[in-house]
C-alpha cells in the first residue's frame, strides 16, 4: 500500500510517502510545499491545489493521511490551516481517493 501523509499549512505543507508491505515500511519521498508569502489567501490555496494535485499524479497513492489540527492559540492561524485541508480533502475527493 502506498500512503500520502500530509501536515497541512498555508505558508508551508510538508508530504511524505511511504510504502507499507506487510511489517516492513519505505519511504518513497518527502518534501515540502510552498506558497508565494506575497499572494492573498486564495491564491496560496489555489498554489496548494495545484501542487498537491502534482504530487497525486506522480506518486498515485492508495490513500491520504491528513493530520488534523488539535491544538490552537491563534484563531487567525487555525482558520488558515483548516482551509488548506479542505483543499486537501477536495484534491483527494477528486481524484477519488480515501482519506483518513
Amino acid at each position: 500500500m502506498l500512503v500520502l501523509g500530509i501536515d497541512p499549512g498555508t505558508a508551508t505543507t510538508g508530504y511524505g510517502v511511504i510504502r507499507a508491505l506487510e511489517d516492513n515500511l519505505e519511504v518513497i519521498e518527502f518534501g515540502l510545499i510552498e506558497t508565494d508569502k506575497n499572494d492573498t489567501g486564495g491564491k496560496r490555496l489555489v498554489s496548494i491545489y495545484k501542487q498537491v494535485n502534482k504530487i497525486l499524479r506522480r506518486v498515485n497513492p492508495d490513500i491520504i493521511a491528513i493530520e488534523r489540527l488539535f491544538f490552537a492559540t491563534n484563531a487567525k492561524t487555525a482558520m488558515a490551516v483548516g482551509q488548506a485541508s479542505g483543499i486537501m480533502l477536495f484534491a483527494a475527493a477528486k481524484n477519488n481517493l480515501e482519506t483518513v
